[in-house]
């Protein structure tokens, strides 16, 4: 038995780095193909419906999209949502905001993304492995204060924590072979974002957020990036450590409101550039995400929104033209909020769908937002 467990070794051990890239391939190239991309798509129904913009004045979910925005909150706000992507992953959020007037204002907000069946795995000698999960969980805490009637600041603070299998072993027993998955994971308390927003007039808002630095590892001399360290756990003790990093975003968001046909109109439009690392050193391939959308107060209890989502802008515009228009993508957006009574308290839903980049299938969110 010893001598045929030396003997699958070397099998085994390629198998298992086969199987860590395929994994990665599979949960990591779906959604941008960067260690936090998963956490490109927007949160949210409302702002996903209108195309992932609003950054400048989110209606809720400010944690998430603009820590600034939390000290003009003039209610307490409540947020617990879902999602299915096309591709069938899932979300769950949840999210609780207030204001400590006059000038400071409190958030928190948690978000799980995955993929809860990841199946048709099999080893080298085609046997069937059990189903897989991917796991991310990120929390932040955001804090925001009132400088003046027209300008707020705020400050969040993440956690970043995932997992999905890397390798898996072989036993021999007297029933048979059996196999099972190793799981590695990877976690970061190193998150933060830096936000402002400033009120032009009661018609527009402007937002500048700088999401996902470490200032702390920075000023310690280290790129102020956060760093995931994957611990990829493999069958026979070649364990090794992958850091991947999370780009940091800067993102600049301008909400307009305006009438249309006598009922509230609100224009949005969030501009994403990924244009530099940890260490604010220039990438090599810098680019920009356009998002805009609308949202139409057509009835007093409820709106409609339209939007586009994830239009991608680089330098392969002119320099790779052909190649850039061929893998051209971006996502149709729409959705609906709804002012409902529920268990005798006022409820706002809201719910989205949109097409995924290459117009395959449908995601689709749905979420309960309470003011108090």
């Amino acid at each position: 038995m010893e001598k045929s467990l030396l003997q699958n070794k070397t099998p085994r051990i390629l198998g298992s780095f086969i199987f860590v890239v395929c994994i990665l391939g599979e949960c990591m190239c779906q959604v941008g193909g960067e260690a936090g991309a998963y956490l490109r798509a927007p949160v949210g129904a409302a702002m996903t419906a209108c195309g992932g913009s609003q950054t400048a004045e989110p209606q809720y979910l400010s944690t998430w999209w603009n820590p600034a925005q939390l000290s003009n909150l003039n209610k307490s706000i409540f947020t617990l949502g879902t999602g299915l992507y096309s591709l069938g992953r899932t979300e769950a959020f949840g999210s609780f905001e207030f204001k400590l007037p006059p000038r400071v204002g409190i958030g928190l907000c948690a978000l799980y993304r995955g993929d809860q069946v990841i199946d048709n795995l099999y080893t080298l000698d085609e046997t069937k492995l059990e189903t897989a999960s991917f796991t991310t969980l990120t929390i932040k805490a955001a804090l925001s204060y009132l400088v003046t009637r027209k300008l707020s600041l705020g400050l969040s603070f993440g956690v970043f924590y995932q997992s999905l299998p890397t390798s898996y072993n072989e036993s021999f027993t007297e029933s048979g072979n059996q196999t099972s998955l190793n799981y590695s994971d990877a976690t970061s308390v190193s998150g933060f974002s830096l936000g402002m927003q400033y009120r032009v007039a009661d018609s527009l808002s402007l937002g500048l957020v700088l999401r996902d630095i470490d200032p702390l590892q920075g000023l310690s001399g280290r790129p102020a990036s956060i760093t995931m360290n994957w611990q990829l756990v493999s069958p026979d003790s070649y364990n090794t450590t992958v850091t991947d990093e999370i780009l940091p975003a800067l993102v600049l968001g301008a909400v307009f409101k305006h009438r249309l046909y006598g009922k509230p109109l609100r224009l949005s439009c969030d501009i994403d550039g990924y244009l530099f690392d940890g260490s604010f050193t220039k990438l090599d391939h810098m680019e920009a995400h356009i998002n805009a959308g609308a949202q139409w107060q057509r009835w007093q209890t409820f709106c409609l929104r339209l939007g586009i989502n994830d239009i991608a802008i680089n330098r392969d515009i002119y320099d790779a033209s052909t190649d850039y228009w061929r893998n051209f993508g971006f996502r149709i957006t729409g959705g609906f909020g709804w002012d409902v009574a529920l268990f005798k308290k006022p409820i706002t839903i809201n719910y989205s769908a949109a097409t995924d980049k290459v117009w395959a299938g449908l995601d689709q969110m749905l979420d309960f937002v309470y003011k108090f």
